[in-house]
């Protein structure tokens, strides 16, 4: 993972295909739609609440590759 350069969307696509969690279940979850989902996985950056939100759903402290990108 190049920490110099993070596109959280694609980190978040990785860790949903890993666990297999359904389209269904994220949309429920994050009261959006199944395209706004799509349009997340391509965008760079997410807002913090959006992201704590993922964090939440996949049990992944995504924020961790923002601190290792200011240790770098």
């Amino acid at each position: 993972m190049n920490f110099k350069n993070i596109h959280i969307g694609s980190v978040i696509q990785e860790q949903v295909q890993l666990q297999q969690i359904t389209l269904q279940r994220i949309c429920k979850f994050l009261n959006t739609t199944e395209e706004e989902i799509e349009h997340m996985y391509i965008k760079e950056s997410l807002e913090a609440d959006l992201l704590l939100k993922w964090s939440k759903l996949l049990k992944y402290n995504l924020f961790l590759y923002y601190q290792n990108h200011l240790i770098l």
